[in-house]
């Protein structure tokens, strides 16, 4: 659709509220989480703006935008995901929190699969969430030992996420 969003008579006429989705990129913040409220407001179960405005996500998500996407932020995850070591698959700043969700994939011989995790050193400010082996999910315990290619989740403070990097490569 091509018009102003914020023009719900438009969202309207194009049948907005049989949609699955609606995505906003106008180049304007305001606009794009405006007219992501007002699409909500008429049915539409998944809005997705784009915030440039980082000050502006935390009010998007509160006016019940699904998704933000916010280019300097996405570029920073890839920045940041390149200086781990390679073997995170995902990360997750959790901005109320301080903390970050990771999803690493333990490697052959890296310390995380040489001892059960209550022998390891692990660092206080992190804790592992869960672990995926093949097609089965799990919560650790301090008895699980990780395996080469479990996918282990970690939630972690900033300060200790290079201790756990060296713990899987």
């Amino acid at each position: 659709m091509n018009g102003d969003g914020r023009n719900s008579d438009l969202l309207f006429d194009e049948g907005i509220s049989e949609c699955d989705a609606f995505v906003a990129l106008t180049g304007r913040d305001e606009t794009n989480v405006l007219t992501c409220v007002v699409a909500k407001k008429m049915g539409v179960p998944r809005t997705v703006a784009e915030v440039e405005n980082t000050e502006y996500i935390r009010l998007a998500e509160e006016m019940g935008v699904d998704s933000v996407i916010n280019k300097k932020l996405i570029t920073a995850d890839k920045i940041y995901r390149f200086t781990l070591g390679g073997k995170a698959r995902f990360v997750k700043y959790m901005r109320s929190t301080n903390a970050e969700v990771i999803e690493y994939t333990a490697e052959q011989g890296s310390a995380i699969t040489k001892k059960a995790l209550k022998d390891i050193s692990f660092p206080s400010g992190a804790i592992i969430g869960g672990v995926i082996r093949g097609e089965d999910a799990f919560i650790a315990v301090g008895e699980t030992k990780i395996e080469a290619g479990d996918r282990v989740a970690i939630f972690a403070l900033p300060e200790s996420i290079k201790a756990i990097d060296k713990l899987f490569r």
